[in-house]
C-alpha cells in the first residue's frame, strides 16, 4: 500500500508540473500578442499625426481642436493718459489729499473682414492710481492668437474705496452707459481708446512670440461751466440785500447722448428731457458766480467737437425763482474745458445768440437787454 500511495503521489506531482509548463507557454504567447498589437497601434497613431499635419496649409494654425485654444502672441500693452484738460494744469484727481485709485477695462475682440468686433476673446481689469500732474501710465499684459483684433479700453477713477464706478455701466466696452444723473459729480469722468492689431503675419509662430503695443487714452467729453458774470448789475437793479441764486436747474434742449461706443469712439442713444440741478458758488471778489456745470459724451465722429443747447432757472435758498434764462448755446470740444460768461441774472429775454464761432475755449454770452 505505501509503494502504490508513492505512485500516485509522483503522477499527481508530474501533471502539476505539466500543467503548469503549459500555462507559462501560454503566458508567454499572450504577451508577445499584446506587444504586437501595441507595435501595430503606434505605428498607426504616428502615421495620423503625419497625415495630419500635412493636410494643414503652411499659413494655418495647427492646434487641435480650434486655433482660440492656442495663444502664441504674449502681448504687454502699455496705456497713457493725462489727467489735465487740454490746455489747463489743473485737474480733480485729488481727494483729501490722496491720488484716486483707477479701473483699467480691456476687452480683446476677434474681427471679421469688415473689421467689425465679432467673438469677445479676452476681458481683463486692472487696478491702478492716476498721478495728479502729468501722464499716467499703466501696464496690461495678455495672450493672444494670431487674429485680426480689436482692442477696446476703458479707464475710470475709482472714489474712495470703491471698486465700480457708480456713474457708468461697462458691462459690454461698445456700448458704456452713463447712469448717474447728468451735471458734475465726483468720479464722472473716464479715459478711453481703441486700436486694431493685425496679428496673422505671426500665425507661423508656434512657440510663442512676444509683443509691446502702446495706445494713448483720451477722455470720451467735454466740460463746460456756466458762469454769471453780471453780479453788480443784479445788484443794481435788485438792491444790495437781493437774494443770490444757490442752485440752478439745467435743462437741455434737442438730443443729449447717454451711451458711448469705445470700439468706434462716438456718442450713441441721444435722449431728450435730460436736466440735473446744480449748486452755485460765489468767486472770491463777488463779481461772478458759478451756476452749473457738467461732461457731455464727444466722440471722434464728431470732429471732436458738437453743439448743444440748454436753458436755466436760478433760485434762492426759499426755492424761489430769481431768473429764467433763454437759449443757451454750448459748443464743446472733446477733453476742452470750455468757460460760458453771461449775464444769467439779470436778462429776461427769450433767445440769446450763442457762442462766437472762433471757439477760444473762453466763451462769452451776450444776453441784450
Amino acid at each position: 500500500m505505501k509503494t502504490k500511495d508513492k505512485n500516485i503521489e509522483t503522477m499527481e506531482f508530474y501533471n502539476r508540473y505539466n500543467i503548469s509548463v503549459k500555462e507559462e507557454g501560454k503566458m508567454r504567447k499572450y504577451k508577445l500578442a499584446v506587444k504586437i498589437i501595441l507595435a501595430i497601434c503606434l505605428i498607426l497613431a504616428l502615421l495620423m499625426s503625419v497625415l495630419l499635419l500635412s493636410s494643414c496649409e503652411k499659413k494655418e494654425l495647427c492646434y487641435l481642436p480650434h486655433p482660440h485654444d492656442s495663444k502664441i502672441c504674449h502681448t504687454t500693452l502699455t496705456l497713457d493718459f493725462n489727467t489735465a484738460w487740454d490746455g489747463e494744469i489743473t485737474d480733480s484727481y485729488t481727494r483729501a489729499g490722496e491720488m484716486m485709485n483707477m479701473r483699467y477695462i480691456l476687452e480683446f475682440w476677434e474681427i471679421n473682414e469688415d473689421n467689425l468686433p465679432t467673438t469677445l476673446i479676452d476681458r481683463k481689469e486692472v487696478k491702478g492710481t492716476a498721478s495728479v500732474t502729468g501722464t499716467s501710465t499703466v501696464k496690461v499684459t495678455v495672450d493672444l492668437p494670431a487674429f485680426k483684433i480689436a482692442v477696446l479700453c476703458w479707464a475710470e477713477p475709482l472714489v474712495g474705496s470703491a471698486t465700480t464706478n457708480a456713474c457708468f455701466n461697462t458691462t459690454d466696452l461698445r456700448s458704456v452707459r452713463l447712469l448717474s444723473p447728468y451735471g458734475k459729480i465726483e468720479g464722472k469722468d473716464a479715459f478711453t481708446g481703441s486700436a486694431l492689431w493685425d496679428y496673422t503675419n505671426h500665425q507661423e509662430e508656434r512657440d510663442g512670440i512676444w509683443l509691446n503695443e502702446k495706445m494713448h487714452l483720451l477722455r470720451p467729453f467735454g466740460y463746460y461751466t456756466l458762469i454769471a458774470n453780471d453780479i453788480d448789475e443784479y445788484k443794481e437793479k435788485e438792491g444790495e440785500d437781493a437774494p443770490l441764486p444757490s442752485k440752478v436747474k439745467v435743462d437741455y434742449q434737442l438730443y443729449i447722448p447717454s451711451v458711448f461706443d469705445v470700439f468706434r469712439q462716438i456718442p450713441s442713444n441721444p435722449i431728450t428731457g435730460a436736466t440735473y440741478n446744480s449748486p452755485t458758488s460765489l468767486s472770491e471778489d463777488q463779481k461772478q458766480m458759478q451756476l452749473a456745470e457738467d461732461y457731455i459724451f464727444i466722440g471722434t465722429k464728431d470732429e471732436e467737437e458738437n453743439f448743444f443747447n440748454a436753458t436755466t432757472q436760478s433760485y434762492a435758498s426759499d426755492d424761489m425763482l430769481i431768473k429764467s434764462s433763454g437759449n443757451i448755446g454750448i459748443r464743446l470740444k472733446r477733453n476742452k474745458h470750455t468757460l460760458i460768461y453771461g449775464a444769467f441774472l439779470t436778462t429776461r429775454k427769450t433767445n440769446s445768440p450763442g457762442i462766437d464761432d472762433s471757439f477760444d475755449d473762453t466763451v462769452d454770452v451776450v444776453i441784450p437787454d
